[in-house]
């Protein structure tokens, strides 16, 4: 049985967000969006090159486009590992599809929100959380949403990185 607090979802805005990325891929990600920031600006989309500089991680990895005022996002690039676990979950590749048009298996909420204040307040986010639903009940997931800007102040994309967990990873 696993205890109400490991149960509990930790999500974290900023700077607290080097602290709690837990996975070793995600940390990784992190560490690759950190060196393509410069002079407290957001890095431009332009300036990625994940298939040549970070190859291994690129499968757990998107691009999300973010449009207009108030914004919708959009799935430029959904990695391979996210898209193949979705077609076990008999979810489709949202790549090309706005994602308030994808089944997340949570209410859709709870994945926009924080996009929105990833926009907002143009830091990085971290979540970590379990599902409750149906076949999903005791997945894990770690999830880290990076702002990209093309004008180094308005968030007008965003790279993110999603793992699956079978248990929950230990407090460090």
């Amino acid at each position: 049985m696993i205890s109400d607090s490991l149960s509990a979802p930790r999500h974290c805005f900023g700077a607290a967000v080097a602290e709690a990325v837990d996975h070793p891929t995600l940390r990784v990600l992190l560490r690759y969006w950190q060196s393509k920031s410069r002079d407290g600006r957001l890095p431009r989309l332009a300036d990625l090159d994940p298939p040549t500089e970070i190859p291994r991680i690129t499968t757990n990895m998107s691009i999300i486009l973010t449009e207009g005022d108030p914004p919708r996002f959009k799935y430029k690039r959904m990695g391979s590992a996210i898209v193949a676990d979705r077609k076990q979950r008999r979810v489709r590749d949202a790549t090309g599809h706005y994602l308030d048009e994808v089944d997340f298996h949570t209410p859709l909420d709870a994945v926009l929100r924080p996009l929105r204040d990833v926009v907002r307040l143009r830091q990085p986010y971290h979540e970590f959380r379990r599902y409750r639903a149906g076949e999903y009940a005791n997945l894990w997931y770690e999830w880290l949403v990076l702002p990209m800007s093309e004008d180094g102040a308005a968030v007008t994309s965003m790279m993110t990185g999603y793992v699956t967990l079978p248990k929950p990873p230990a407090r460090r």
